[in-house]
């Protein structure tokens, strides 16, 4: 899931307990590679003023360039608080979803299923993905977490170990382009990691027909 952080969460951080908080359990989200967060530049230099939210600098470092991402989207969440302040998003409009940080319970409640993202060719397999469940997503029935990692299987089987409470892993690999296909080398550590994990759901596919079936 992308997260945009709307002027009005950063100026509620500063004095309200609630919306703090929020930002930290979103910050452990994002260093555990379950979401991308996003934001102006100047959001990000007034939230690393916050004492305990320094850390936001390390996301700020990474998001470089990111406004690209959006119009590849079918789908992306606005948090906000109280009332939303800035309308530099306006023109994805009819992609993104307003919702006040404080209305989430849990910002960990709103990750349902994931998909682990090694490269750039997987997080394609992300965009197709969510355009073919946008109606879900719109509706809160259905949200999606990516996790855009570069770091190969290692980094990719740590990730895995911090999600094994949710029901619904899915893996691509882009150098299985066919049935019979041999697994590449990241893709055959994970799998060598599965039968270990208590997962009521694993999915494996080597295309995105497969998948849906």
């Amino acid at each position: 899931m992308l997260f945009y952080l709307d002027e009005s969460v950063v100026d509620a951080a500063e004095t309200n307990k609630e919306v703090y908080n929020k930002l930290k359990e979103l910050y452990y989200c994002w260093s555990h590679g379950l979401c991308i967060v996003s934001s102006s530049k100047k959001n990000f230099l007034r939230l690393v003023k916050i004492p305990g939210l320094e850390e936001y600098g390390y996301i700020q470092k990474t998001v470089q360039g990111i406004q690209g991402i959006y119009a590849t989207l079918s789908f992306f969440v606005i948090l906000y608080h109280n009332q939303k302040k800035s309308n530099s998003l306006s023109s994805y409009s009819n992609l993104s979803r307003d919702i006040d940080i404080c209305s989430l319970k849990s910002m960990m409640s709103f990750a349902v299923n994931f998909l682990v993202c090694e490269n750039v060719k997987d997080y394609e397999y992300y965009v197709w993905l969510t355009r073919q469940n946008n109606e879900f997503l719109l509706n809160q029935k259905f949200s999606m977490n990516t996790m855009p990692f570069n770091g190969g299987g290692d980094t990719i089987v740590d990730s895995i170990n911090h999600i094994k409470q949710f029901f619904l892993l899915v893996i691509t690999d882009s150098d299985k382009k066919y049935e019979k296909a041999s697994l590449g080398g990241t893709a055959a550590k994970i799998a060598a990691l599965i039968e270990n994990l208590t997962y009521q759901g694993v999915k494996t596919c080597w295309s995105y027909t497969t998948i849906l079936r």
